[in-house]
C-alpha cells in the first residue's frame, strides 16, 4: 500500500503541474515595458541628375552647351554652417555640424535633429569650412565623421586644409579622351549655397527633405564653361581664380530642395 500511495501522489503532482503549465500558456500576456520614445529627426537626402537625366558615374556621357562631351566620374563635397530660415527671417543654426556627400560612395544622407515647429523658407550652407576647422588637426574626428580624412578622402596632407568640392571626369577633345579635375579648396573659395523652398514642420513629426543637384549647371549655369577653351584642371591655385570663380557661381545654382 505504501508503494501504491507514493505512485498516486506522484501522478497527482504531475497532473497538477501539467494543468499549471497549460494555464500559463493560455493566460493573456500582461503589458510589457513601454517602448522607448524616439526623438523626431530631419533626414536630408541628396540626389544628383544632369538636366533631369540620371547620372551613372563612370558610365554615361552628357553634352554641355559648349559642346563638351563629358563622362563624370566623381562629385563629392563637404559642407558646414547649416541654417534654416523661418518665414519671419530668423535663422536656426547647427553649430559644429558638418556634412559629406559622395555619390560614387552612396554617402548621400544627412540626419539633423528635429527643428522647432513652424514654416521655413530657405536652407543654406557653406561648401567649405571656417579657417580654424579647415586647418585643425584632422585626426580629431572619429572614423564615421564627415571630416574624417579616411572617410572623405578630401584632405591635402601636403598643403594643409581640405578640398571642399571635387568634381572629376573625362571629356572628348580633338578626337581623343582627356581628363578634367576640379578640386575647389582654400578659404578664398568657400562657397555660400542658398536654397529657397517651402518647408512646414509639425512638432514630433519625422521629415524628409530632398536636395536635388543638377550637374549640368556646373558647366552651364551663370557661365558657359568650356573644358576646351577654359582650363580643364585646377587645384585652386591663386592664378586659377578667374576660372574657379566662374565655377563657384555656377555651383550656387545647382541646388534645389523639396519636402517629401
Amino acid at each position: 500500500m505504501g508503494a501504491m500511495l507514493k505512485k498516486l501522489i506522484r501522478f497527482s503532482a504531475a497532473i497538477t503541474l501539467a494543468v499549471m503549465i497549460n494555464s500559463c500558456g493560455t493566460d493573456p500576456v500582461g503589458p510589457g515595458p513601454e517602448p522607448e520614445s524616439k526623438d523626431a529627426e530631419l533626414k536630408m537626402n541628396f540626389k544628383i541628375n544632369f538636366d533631369g537625366k540620371a547620372v551613372d558615374f563612370n558610365t554615361n556621357s552628357f553634352v554641355t552647351s559648349s559642346m563638351d562631351t563629358i563622362i563624370p566620374t566623381k562629385f563629392k563635397f563637404i559642407f558646414s554652417d547649416m541654417r534654416f530660415e523661418k518665414m519671419d527671417g530668423t535663422e536656426l543654426t547647427f553649430p559644429n555640424r558638418y556634412g559629406y556627400v559622395s555619390f560614387v560612395e552612396n554617402k548621400t544622407q544627412l540626419i539633423l535633429p528635429e527643428l522647432p515647429e513652424g514654416n521655413y523658407k530657405a536652407f543654406r550652407f557653406l561648401v567649405g569650412l571656417d579657417s580654424i576647422t579647415n586647418h585643425g588637426d584632422p585626426a580629431q574626428w572619429n572614423p564615421t565623421h564627415p571630416l574624417n580624412v579616411i572617410n572623405n578622402g578630401l584632405h591635402w596632407g601636403w598643403a594643409g586644409g581640405y578640398i571642399f568640392m571635387a568634381h572629376e571626369g573625362a571629356y572628348r577633345a580633338n578626337g581623343k579622351e582627356e581628363s578634367y579635375t576640379f578640386h575647389i579648396a582654400t578659404l578664398p573659395f568657400v562657397n555660400q549655397i542658398n536654397i529657397p523652398f517651402a518647408y512646414n514642420h509639425l512638432k514630433g513629426e519625422d521629415d524628409v527633405i530632398q536636395i536635388d543637384i543638377d550637374l549640368s549647371k556646373y558647366f552651364d549655369g551663370v557661365h558657359a564653361y568650356s573644358l576646351q577653351n577654359d582650363i580643364a584642371a585646377s587645384h585652386s591655385a591663386a592664378v586659377h581664380a578667374p576660372y574657379i570663380n566662374k565655377l563657384r557661381e555656377n555651383i550656387r545654382g545647382m541646388f534645389t530642395a523639396q519636402q517629401k
